[in-house]
């Protein structure tokens, strides 16, 4: 490359904050002066015309490369001298200016988990054809887990909000999987029990609202917790409330001429360790083995149960199993996840997780003997914080075929 005849334009002379001339730094300038010559000679047309003169295309080039570098190069193409590059100084004011963006950018992380992410709502689906699903039968089940009413996190207008949304879905069956009251002391106010059960009645399914009890409901009611006896008081709104409450019991259910069993289990965390009630350890109210007892046929059975860890213990007779507890981890922060939720480990604590026949998890395809998904619920526990984890309505399509569009709903009964 031929150099300019006139020489490059000398920049003025700088002074560094104590006084002393810039140019003995030029060491790192003149680095990058290279590089701005090997970045014009990589470049389709030549950055110099072979007259030597810098067009005003190629000038700008030269100072946005310089302007970003923080150097003055002088708009030179040539292997520059150290004198010539001068960098500029950080100032204080650009010092401080560049701490404060550090601290805000750091304090708003944790003011989004806790002052947005927490009122977010997104709808999660899943599409697929479980193992024994009969081919004529097609299911759209929407799963509704961990609201954890209080205020301000969870009131009465946002789970209207939650009920209408899901009536949008047009489900055929609602699924509710527990922990109806608030998990975590950091609240404005707590919401009686039968309010929030009259608000979940409007679900609108033609195969009704079912639910089971999460750990929550049972660990809030000091006399279930006392007497080891059920239902407790989140059971019994949900009772009086005329929705369906599945505690280690199973029913038939026909659609569209076709049957399946909808089992539900009670709480596998349900009773703390007590001094008063001479309990020395954690009791669970769940009882699988006498809840698929009631399963009398060979029709496909959809398994209900608040806390996933049941499901190495789940037979493979059972389509698909549905859960919530973990609240898909809380937080996910860029994949690190700080809490499981499930004795499954990290990695299966959320989505649609599949066993082999020999308990392995994560097989798919052919080789997967059990299915069971993880709903990431509504609410929030112990902290009301959510990271990476928003708030989601699950929607489950059971149909021949994964993805396949929905028929029109038809008449159908539950047997009682």
């Amino acid at each position: 490359m031929r150099v300019p005849q006139h020489g490059p334009r000398q920049p003025p002379e700088r002074q560094t904050a104590n006084g002393r001339n810039s140019q003995g730094l030029g060491t790192r300038a003149l680095s990058v002066c290279n590089r701005i010559q090997r970045i014009s000679a990589s470049r389709t047309a030549p950055l110099l015309p072979q007259d030597g003169a810098i067009s005003a295309e190629n000038k700008k080039f030269l100072q946005g490369f310089c302007n970003k570098s923080r150097f003055d190069c002088g708009y030179s193409t040539r292997v520059a001298q150290p004198e010539e590059c001068l960098p500029l100084m950080i100032t204080r004011r650009n010092f401080i200016r560049g701490l404060g963006a550090t601290i805000l950018g750091a304090a708003s992380l944790p003011a989004y988990a806790v002052g947005v992410e927490p009122f977010r709502l997104h709808v999660k689906r899943y599409a697929l054809t479980p193992p024994r699903w009969p081919e004529e039968l097609e299911l759209k089940a929407a799963l509704i887990a961990d609201p954890h009413v209080c205020d301000p996190w969870m009131g009465l207008e946002r789970l209207q909000f939650i009920v209408e949304r899901t009536n949008a879905l047009k489900p055929d069956i609602v699924l509710m999987l527990g922990d109806y009251v608030a998990g975590h002391r950091f609240r404005t106010g707590s919401i009686p029990s039968k309010d929030w059960a009259r608000v979940l009645t409007g679900f609108n399914a033609p195969l009704g609202i079912h639910a089971v009890l999460g750990n929550h409901d049972w660990w809030e009611d000091r006399t279930a917790q006392l007497t080891g006896k059920g239902p407790p008081i989140a059971g019994k709104a949900l009772l009086d409330a005329g929705i369906s409450l599945y505690q280690n019991r199973a029913v038939k259910i026909r659609k569209d001429g076709h049957a399946f069993w909808l089992a539900g289990l009670d709480d596998q965390l349900a009773l703390v360790p007590n001094r008063k009630a001479g309990r020395k350890r954690w009791q669970g109210k769940d009882d699988l083995q006498g809840t698929l007892a009631q399963v009398n046929d060979r029709s496909p059975v959809l398994l209900m149960a608040h806390e996933p860890k049941i499901f190495r213990k789940v037979p493979e007779s059972i389509s698909l199993t549905v859960c919530g507890h973990t609240h898909g981890g809380q937080i996910n922060f860029f994949g690190y996840q700080p809490v499981s939720g499930t004795t499954l480990g990290k990695k299966h604590n959320y989505g649609h997780i599949t066993f082999d026949a020999s308990g392995s998890p994560g097989q798919t395809g052919t080789h997967a003997r059990k299915h069971m998904i993880v709903s990431g619920g509504l609410g929030c526990s112990i902290m009301p914080v959510r990271f990476g984890v928003p708030p989601e309505i699950t929607l489950v399509h059971l149909a021949p075929g994964a993805g396949s569009k929905s028929p029109p709903l038809h008449r159908s009964e539950i047997d009682a």
